[in-house]
């Protein structure tokens, strides 16, 4: 996928980019304190400082350094006493400079380690460009149309000049057209009608690369669970496998059955019947929470991996690689991607066109057994 990928961050739990950022742990945990201002606009006193720790998941000492930054640069108000941290007037007034982006997250998807670090970069980009991002949640399933006037409140309330869509309806993307807002749509289009989409093309050459993939390794009974949303997305992974595996259609939904719900719990039933049916030498996980689902239920059922099972999981994430045995990943080219979004930016907010980039097989790993 390329500016193509959806990508979704916790606001709540920052410690996984802490260790590659080069600002102190106490200039970040200020970051996100005023991240959490801007988005918040009418804030005018701060939680505690153990709300804050527990939210950004560091020490109360770090969340005091970096309340003291914040005074110092004039964003919240000197401590009095035992009261609650109050936000500066002038700040209130003037929360940004530059330009703004409003980044408005799919809240309908799985979030991933893809996602997190790929929203990270993102926003960095355009901060490192003098800009301020605001980032918003919008259910898409629910919300197929723009709300009235949805781009003129953002242009009014937080003076936005450009918005980015994560696996967006394309009336959304044309709502922002119609309103003269520059937008970029990253995760590719989803049509209203339901057709086959650039995402659903860019998931399909992902889809046959891993199953190429595991076909030369000898596994012929492979399982992939589908968690999409979209009946169309689910039909042409259906038809994917089906040319690539030579399966009969009427045992298509055995190998790639759907699973809509995103409740742990009922994820394990959902482990015991497809494995009951499919009999797989191999699972294809597309994200890292459906993997790590798969994980407890192998080891309920005393399945060893790769000696009973192979896993392969389309989502990059650096903890998983303390899992042993190593898992093996495919990882999205983030570097290229954001490339072309500092383009997008330095060109004026001008069309860049469609970007589509291939993910790629993490060598070194362990999950994959050949039995060739």
């Amino acid at each position: 996928m390329g500016l193509t990928e959806c990508v979704c961050i916790s606001e709540y739990n920052l410690m996984a980019d802490f260790s590659r950022n080069r600002k102190s742990l106490a200039e970040q945990v200020a970051d996100f304190i005023l991240e959490s201002l801007i988005q918040q606009s009418g804030l005018q006193v701060l939680p505690g400082e153990r709300l804050i720790a527990e939210r950004a998941g560091v020490s109360r000492q770090t969340v005091q350094e970096a309340l003291r930054l914040l005074e110092r640069q004039g964003v919240i108000m000197p401590k009095e006493g035992r009261k609650a941290r109050r936000v500066a007037n002038t700040y209130r007034e003037k929360p940004k400079s530059g330009m703004v982006l409003i980044y408005l997250r799919n809240s309908g998807l799985i979030r991933s380690a893809a996602n997190v670090r790929n929203e990270r970069r993102y926003i960095e980009i355009w901060e490192a460009n003098g800009g301020t991002v605001i980032v918003k949640e919008m259910d898409f399933i629910l919300h197929k149309d723009p709300p009235p006037a949805f781009f003129e409140r953002m242009v009014t309330q937080y003076g936005m000049d450009a918005i980015v869509l994560t696996v967006a309806p394309l009336s959304w993307v044309n709502g922002a057209h119609q309103a003269g807002i520059p937008c970029l749509c990253e995760g590719g289009l989803v049509p209203n009608d339901g057709s086959v989409s650039l995402i659903a093309y860019d998931a399909a050459l992902t889809m046959r690369h891993v199953l190429r993939y595991l076909k030369t390794r000898g596994h012929e009974r492979i399982l992939v669970p589908c968690s999409t949303y979209f009946a169309s997305l689910h039909l042409l992974y259906q038809a994917v496998y089906q040319e690539e595996m030579c399966v009969a259609e009427a045992d298509v939904e055995n190998y790639i059955p759907r699973f809509v719900e995103h409740q742990p719990k009922i994820w394990m039933a959902y482990w015991e019947r497809a494995f009951a049916r499919a009999r797989p030498t191999a699972v294809v996980c597309a994200d890292t929470p459906i993997l790590i689902s798969l994980l407890s239920f192998c080891n309920s059922k005393g399945l060893k991996i790769p000696d009973d099972i192979s896993l392969i999981c389309l989502d990059y994430s650096e903890n998983l690689r303390w899992y042993q045995p190593s898992i093996q990943m495919m990882k999205y080219p983030h570097e290229r991607a954001a490339k072309d979004f500092e383009r997008w930016i330095k060109g004026g907010l001008k069309s860049i066109g469609i970007k589509l980039y291939p993910m790629e097989i993490v060598k070194e790993a362990d999950s994959v057994r050949s039995l060739v």
